[in-house]
């Protein structure tokens, strides 16, 4: 299983991965019906989203210097 936290939603929102509002589950739906059911890719992935969340993608989003700063996205919640 893909495991979502409020890192995942907040990218995914930005990023227009899914349009608010949206549910745990189908979040999770996103990730695991749209890469290969790999539980280390799943990892790999999610520690990549926590990075960006983290250091970029804030409350307040820090968008210089993101590594997903060229895709489309949002600085609203």
């Amino acid at each position: 299983m893909f495991v979502v936290d409020a890192y995942t939603a907040r990218v995914a929102a930005r990023h227009g991965l899914l349009e608010p509002p949206f549910d745990y589950a189908q979040l999770q739906e996103l990730f695991q019906s749209n890469l290969p059911q790999d539980v280390s890719l799943f990892n790999e992935f999610h520690a990549l989203l926590v990075r960006v969340g983290k250091d970029y993608c804030k409350p307040t989003p820090k968008c210089g210097g993101c590594p997903l700063d060229d895709l489309p996205h949002s600085t609203e919640q």
